[in-house]
């Protein structure tokens, strides 16, 4: 853990709204990984709502997916039609959908203090902290992996050809 980080981390800590939530803030103890993914209303990081959540653990080289995590989240506004065709969410599909915060009530739980892996993961954690900063005055504080970059160097160099 690199030494911004670790001062991130201790400074939101002191900042942490909900004692319930210190474990965040443990060393992860599973070995696992956990990888999540947003569909959300806009690319913006700083007005995009989030539609649904999915997420899945990771122990080793194996894919967990009987331990994963799909949630629908209810929008305070509603889906732009040319939206529907990126995430195939429509109104109809997320009008039940939790609450943001209920979700990512939810979200905490599963991923816990595991480390985190993602494709386009730095969006997806700012949109999340966007959410998290209001509610409990943090970021999320679990190491965060960025796969995207690495897919794109394996491409270039040829691979999966």
């Amino acid at each position: 853990m690199g030494l911004l980080h670790r001062y991130r981390c201790w400074s939101d800590r002191r900042r942490l709204k909900d004692p319930a939530f210190e474990y965040l803030f443990e060393p992860d103890v599973t070995g696992e990984l956990v990888c999540f993914d947003l569909e959300t209303t806009s690319l913006d990081p700083k007005s995009a709502e989030i539609l649904s959540i999915g997420a899945v653990k990771i122990r080793g080289e194996r894919v967990l997916a009987s331990q994963r995590l799909h949630l629908l989240v209810k929008p305070t506004h509603g889906i732009d039609r040319e939206l529907i065709v990126v995430h195939r969410l429509r109104n109809v599909d997320v009008e039940s959908g939790l609450a943001p915060e209920d979700a990512i009530r939810q979200l905490l739980v599963f991923i816990g203090a595991r480390p985190l892996v993602g494709y386009c993961l730095e969006f997806d954690v700012a949109v999340v902290n966007r959410y998290l900063k209001k509610w409990l005055g943090i970021r999320l504080p679990n190491q965060q992996t960025e796969v995207s970059a690495q897919y794109y160097d394996w491409k270039t160099r040829g691979g999966g050809d």
